[in-house]
């Protein structure tokens, strides 16, 4: 491992540091041809998170369609009412036709009269000035925020020879708007070779909708990282259906975006497209409610994300290990590590294995491979042993992640909509069960140049979490830059924990309350999670936080899957009922165990003691019951499957 990382280190001492993306960058961006009005833009921001919102003004030119935006500056002022950046997609291959806006002008500075379209030269400087000067920056001025390009035709510049057009632009754009700005510079753009990991978020072109153009993106993306090119961003769901692809089929299957999504939020870039086709309309909001609510769930967990991913960016720019890496990087030893190209990690602590199949029964089986150590299941709750494959079932809102026993991740709260607005001034710590941690959280300005000048901070944080107790320290942060909050104010989150014996904060002991109180803990008894609300304090203050559980806690490990399970069992049963009687009070008791913790918390072992026994004979009262032998059946199918997964 350290031959293969310090190899990249000398890569990018040689070649350049990857891109620092803006911050907002780590949101979600969302484009499509031709899009009018301002409603669905509207409801996006609305109902789902956002961050970017990308349009194209025509398909090969730079003058708005009108007949799709009557007023692009009034369009793009409510845009940004709505704290959205904007991009525009352009075509800079076309050149400048006679029927483009600014025609006139640029022909006339370009000493050209006789009302032909004037040709790109990428390397002729008196054109790309005029580009700039004349036609891209009246769009800028209206409130463009940076540039989408999209060059597919001849490769190298004509006059130049052996001078990639798609590696010169990428420089020639991105450094454009670097020394423009005075601030840090985003274009999104194609790969133009070794090299421009410096520039571009990469655009991966227009992806064929299909579940093995899925299948292919993990290994794709990951495997990008061996020449530091650590932002690759695709054409999420796909950007159009093939050819032979039949008239009646030519819709979104929704499943297979919401696996998409989940793959886009655990990569670089989450940006969805398409083509203009009516069919591909990939706003969440026109989704069947479970879809909706897996859509929402991903795109709000990715948001939490984002101080992770800010961080491990960070560390990508120092290091050269990208976001998103090959298993090989940290285990280059093991054959499996090159064997499993669908799995990778994500940071230095998730390892995502993204479902890239149809599910069968309402589950898809996935088998991942974990490499040595203790691993933690983001969707069971439960801690592995590595060095192993695992084949688990999920259903469509659960992807599998796991995570290093004991992991620290830094995450955003819920109160997070746009990451323009996240100063890191309001954190949530989230310590996973199994071991120890060492982690460290970097905050800069998120949108200037100083972190090349040491305008940023590092805070470290450490901990250790096992049946008995959990211990997190928080180090005085170091650094400094603009704009840097005086305070943060932490929020402890401890999944799949059993009920604290007792809490203490800076040596003063907490309390629990129902409420959320800084100053308190509460128990989330729906996610087993217990949540310990510090009040803000100077971030060159340290922290340190000390649970102790009982001395003979009960086991929680697995169980939020388990009462997930079990709930959806009798959802499914309570719309299939046809008995005149009414169910019995256990089937509804078992769906019901989060709640019932919630109540009385203080009451854990003995309602987890209850949850268990009445699972386990549900299947037989039912089947006493009056109910359709069929219904029998599949329910005592849904319940055994719980145990056996």
């Amino acid at each position: 491992m350290v031959a293969l990382l310090e190899l990249l280190g000398q890569r990018t001492a040689g070649a350049g540091e990857e891109l620092r993306a803006l911050r907002h960058s780590a949101g979600r961006a969302g484009h499509r041809h031709g899009l009018a009005s301002h409603r669905p833009a509207q409801l996006g921001s609305r109902y789902v998170k956002r961050d970017a919102f990308g349009q194209t003004v025509g398909w090969t030119g730079y003058s708005w369609n009108h007949s799709l935006f009557p007023d692009p500056a009034k369009f793009l002022a409510w845009l940004h009412s709505q704290q959205l950046k904007v991009t525009l997609n352009l075509h800079p291959a076309s050149g400048v036709p006679s029927n483009e806006a600014r025609y006139p002008a640029f022909a006339k500075a370009m000493g050209v009269h006789d009302g032909k379209a004037i040709g790109i030269d990428t390397v002729d400087k008196r054109y790309m000035s005029n580009l700039f000067d004349i036609v891209l920056a009246p769009l800028r001025a209206e409130g463009v925020n940076f540039w989408w390009l999209d060059w597919q035709q001849w490769p190298d510049a004509k006059k130049l020879p052996g001078l990639s057009n798609t590696w010169w632009l990428n420089y020639v754009f991105y450094t454009h708007m670097q020394n423009a700005d005075k601030a840090r510079a985003l274009i999104y753009h194609r790969w133009g070779g070794l090299g421009n990991h410096r520039y571009q978020v990469g655009f991966s072109g227009d992806s064929v909708i299909a579940w093995q153009t899925l299948a292919y993106q993990p290994y794709f993306t990951a495997t990008a990282s061996n020449v530091l090119y650590g932002y690759w961003s695709h054409d999420i769901g796909g950007h159009m259906f093939s050819d032979d692809t039949p008239e009646d089929q030519r819709h979104i299957n929704p499943e297979l975006y919401v696996r998409w999504m989940q793959f886009g939020a655990f990569s670089p870039i989450l940006r969805t497209h398409s083509s203009k086709e009516a069919g591909l309309r990939k706003e969440p909001w026109r989704f069947p409610p479970a879809d909706f609510t897996a859509l929402r769930q991903i795109i709000d967990l990715r948001y939490a994300l984002a101080p992770y991913i800010y961080t491990a960016s960070r560390e990508a720019y120092d290091s050269g290990v990208s976001l998103m890496r090959p298993l090989y990087y940290a285990w280059p030893n093991l054959a499996k590590a090159y064997d499993v190209g669908n799995e990778y990690m994500f940071g230095d602590d998730l390892l995502v294995s993204p479902v890239a199949q149809p599910m069968k029964d309402g589950v898809a089986n996935v088998s991942t491979w974990l490499p040595p150590g203790r691993w933690y299941d983001r969707n069971r709750g439960d801690v592995l042993q590595g060095g192993r494959t695992v084949t688990r079932d999920y259903t469509l809102d659960e992807v599998p992640v796991f995570v290093r026993a004991g992991a620290i991740v830094p995450m955003n709260p819920p109160t997070v909509k746009k990451l323009q607005d996240m100063d890191n001034s309001v954190l949530v710590l989230r310590q996973f069960p199994g071991g120890t941690a060492h982690t460290r959280l970097y905050t800069d300005a998120g949108n200037s140049e100083g972190y090349r000048h040491g305008e940023y901070a590092f805070t470290a944080i450490d901990g250790k979490r096992d049946a008995h107790t959990a211990t997190l320290t928080v180090d005085p942060r170091q650094g400094s830059y603009p704009g840097m909050p005086h305070d943060k104010q932490f929020t402890i989150e401890l999944p799949d924990a059993t009920l604290p014996k007792s809490v203490m904060v800076n040596g003063k002991p907490y309390t629990r309350a129902d409420d959320v109180r800084p100053g308190t803990w509460q128990y989330d008894g729906d996610a087993l999670t217990v949540r310990i609300i510090v009040p803000a304090q100077n971030a060159d203050q340290p922290l340190k936080v000390t649970v102790h559980f009982a001395d003979h806690p009960v086991d929680v490990a697995g169980l939020r899957y388990r009462m997930k399970r079990a709930a959806a069992a009798v959802e499914w049963l309570k719309y299939h009922w046809n008995s005149p009687a009414p169910l019995p009070d256990d089937v509804s008791l078992a769906a019901q165990l989060g709640r019932l913790i919630d109540y009385q918390p203080e009451q854990l072992p003995t309602l987890v003691k209850a949850f268990n026994a009445r699972l386990a004979k549900l299947p037989s009262e039912i089947d006493q019951s009056h109910a359709d032998p069929k219904v029998k059946a599949h329910f005592a199918k849904l319940i055994k499957a719980i145990d056996e997964n």
